[in-house]
């Protein structure tokens, strides 16, 4: 009666009639209490849901405008498989900013079939979303080793994970490229049939020093060509900037070598020779042109500090492999095959009917090293047989020396006598050493 008499609360004062008796009583004040509250609680929520209402379309607005545009686009390179993924890295610094402004420009004037990507440390927000407005997609540094340096191998582990693509490729920041560049994956793609491992491609080449570009010398792929031929120094085979590989590459299996650390470049070039991949040197037919300011940003800002290791990736490899490391085959000379033109000016690729001497040394010091721990191996293992041996041994010797009674070595041997007969005498001198006939 009283749960009635509280729902006619809500109709109006002249048809509400509650008794004076009704309500005094607990169970009126107990039930108006919570009625109440669910007043008060529907209130908060209509406010709630139209707070809501009027401020999502407000918040994906300002989504949108802010970060929607580097999602949108990273969704659609989701979708799409790439001709070449190129990445690269570098610090930001104020006397290298025309360096980086060109490759920046450059790189995304290579075509429509090629994707650029910097990893930068997350606090240059400036350079971030100056590079994300021209095309590019930046990701964050995530594996790190000597005093903050990159680890290379999480470059290629990230790309594979955001993107598809059929290369995936690694270039100083400093380089700059041609159209050549795209013709040549193009012209590798009609070639991959041919070659021994058709999922383990590496291309690498030379870089050719140019001082003082700017922005006017790279605006077209015949003023490229044309600072090539005039103004360049072709850098020493010793020395590679860029590293282009098929998808399956195994980069993941390379140890923690860093960027911007010595022998880097000569380990991987020996690595791919090593494991017998596709390795091919590219340098006739991909430019790539070194803008050649300083000795460049990791070395004039990290290696001239009194903390930084600049042999970190030799001493880190010499540890891992306890082996000798002959750096200097990691030429490119060395690679089994190149890209070279004919007589028609056509780029072919052709397998190098043999390679300088010297490029076999370190096969030829791993082998050495092979067989001389084989050696090591064995000896040790002739050694452990002999004491175990000796072991044996001693435990016979143990065996022999306890002493036994006459008459119980006549009695294991009591069938032995009996079919003796007149050779009794004789088995018994044999048996019994002091055997004597007036026994």
């Amino acid at each position: 009666m009283i749960r009635k008499l509280m729902e006619n609360k809500f109709m109006s004062k002249e048809k509400r009639h509650i008794p004076p008796t009704v309500r005094k009583s607990k169970r009126y004040k107990r039930l108006h209490s919570v009625y109440a509250f669910q007043r008060v609680a529907r209130v908060l929520l209509s406010i709630n849901k139209a707070f809501w209402i009027l401020s999502l379309p407000l918040l994906v607005v300002i989504y949108v405008f802010t970060t929607g545009h580097v999602h949108r686009e990273t969704r659609e390179d989701n979708t799409k498989t790439w001709l070449l993924v190129l990445c690269t890295t570098f610090v930001p610094s104020s006397h290298r900013e025309i360096v980086y402004n060109n490759t920046r420009d450059n790189w995304k004037s290579l075509g429509s079939d090629v994707l650029p990507v910097l990893f930068l440390e997350s606090k240059y927000t400036q350079v971030k979303r100056t590079f994300e407005d021209n095309g590019w997609v930046v990701l964050p540094v995530v594996d790190v080793m000597s005093e903050g340096f990159p680890v290379i191998k999480s470059f290629f582990s990230a790309v594979s994970r955001h993107f598809r693509s059929k290369y995936v490729g690694y270039a100083n920041a400093d380089i700059l490229f041609n159209d050549d560049l795209v013709q040549t994956l193009n012209l590798m793609e009609k070639y991959r049939p041919f070659v021994e491992k058709q999922n383990e491609i590496f291309i690498s080449g030379s870089r050719y020093d140019v001082e003082n570009i700017t922005t006017k010398d790279f605006s077209s792929t015949e003023k490229i060509k044309q600072i090539q031929l005039d103004h360049s120094k072709r850098h020493s085979p010793m020395g590679q900037d860029y590293f282009i590989t098929d998808s399956y590459y195994t980069w993941d299996m390379l140890p923690p070598i860093v960027v911007g650390k010595q022998r880097i470049d000569n380990w991987i070039l020996i690595n791919a020779i090593e494991f017998n991949h596709t390795a091919i040197d590219s340098s006739d037919a991909i430019t790539a042109i070194h803008q050649t300011v300083d000795l460049g940003s990791w070395t004039a800002e990290k290696w001239n500090t009194n903390l930084s290791d600049p042999k970190y990736n030799e001493h880190l490899l010499n540890d891992l492999q306890q082996d000798f490391i002959y750096f200097q085959t990691g030429n490119l000379d060395c690679l089994p095959y190149e890209f070279n033109y004919t007589v028609a000016k056509e780029v072919v690729l052709m397998k190098r009917p043999q390679v300088a001497k010297f490029c076999k040394r370190q096969h030829e010091m791993v082998e050495v090293l092979r067989l001389r721990k084989e050696k090591q191996d064995r000896k040790i293992k002739l050694e452990l047989m002999k004491k175990k041996n000796n072991k044996n041994k001693n435990v016979e010797v143990k065996h022999k020396i306890v002493k036994r009674s006459h008459a119980d070595i006549i009695k294991q041997n009591k069938e032995t006598l009996k079919k003796a007969g007149i050779f009794k005498k004789y088995y018994l001198k044999r048996l019994l050493p002091n055997y004597d006939e007036r026994d």
